[in-house]
């Protein structure tokens, strides 16, 4: 990841240190879940796993989809950009599968 320790790089100021994309699919985040009839039942919010990362809200949940190990959430989030979170339940894990700037 490019950026100094002061200064993490976040979906959000991508384009101003121009890193792709691609660069942060994969990675570890924090997600704060609605949980009514069962748990994990749909993202709120997430945060990316860096140092004095932003948090995003969760505007709109998009898509989702299952696979017996994992659960994928394509949401719009505050910033008006599309993100698609994975949660691997077994390991009980959720990362960033996808970003697309709007």
């Amino acid at each position: 990841m490019t950026g100094t320790s002061k200064d993490p790089v976040t979906p959000s100021r991508a384009s101003a240190v121009a890193v792709p994309p691609s660069a942060f699919t994969g990675m570890r985040i924090k997600v704060e879940c609605y949980a009514g009839y069962k748990a994990d039942e749909r993202p709120l919010r997430f945060t990316l796993q860096a140092p004095g990362a932003h948090t995003f809200e969760v505007k709109e949940v998009l898509d989702q989809w299952y696979d017996p190990q994992f659960q994928c959430f394509k949401v719009r989030a505050d910033d008006g950009n599309l993100y698609i979170l994975r949660h691997n339940a077994r390991d009980d894990v959720w990362t960033l599968d996808s970003f697309r700037r709007v």
